[in-house]
């Protein structure tokens, strides 16, 4: 009798409601943490190497970017530039440098081999 005299008095509906508020609540507001890590994560400055490349022909290439993967590849994948490269068992590690040179190189992006590097350092 006092069960039904209490979901009579509308008590249980006033704290599911309540509830459901409360979880509202706590979603929205993760929403908003995420969102507001995610977009700080995206505007935070990353760390910036500058890299020094040789072509071989006694020429030096400097390039500054953020690293942003490394990948190893067979020599084949390479094409052309894969005659001067030695590799090691058939295989280089590249890098990926975004430049964001765009108006001077006209490229965002640039694949480097690690062994065309002659030095790497963070300024």
């Amino acid at each position: 009798m006092k069960m039904k005299n209490w979901i009579k008095s509308g008590a249980p509906w006033v704290w599911l409601n309540s509830a459901a508020v409360s979880a509202s609540i706590l979603l929205v507001g993760g929403l908003l943490l995420l969102i507001a890590v995610r977009g700080m994560a995206h505007f935070w400055p990353a760390g910036v190497h500058e890299f020094v490349l040789s072509n071989g022909e006694g020429e030096f290439i400097r390039l500054v970017g953020q690293v942003r993967e490394r990948e190893t590849v067979p020599l084949e994948r390479l094409g052309l530039e894969a005659v001067s490269l030695e590799g090691k068992d058939g295989l280089v590690t590249r890098v990926l440098i975004k430049t964001g040179n765009r108006d001077v190189d006209g490229e965002d992006f640039r694949w480097i081999v690690q062994e065309q590097v002659v030095q790497d350092e963070t300024p």
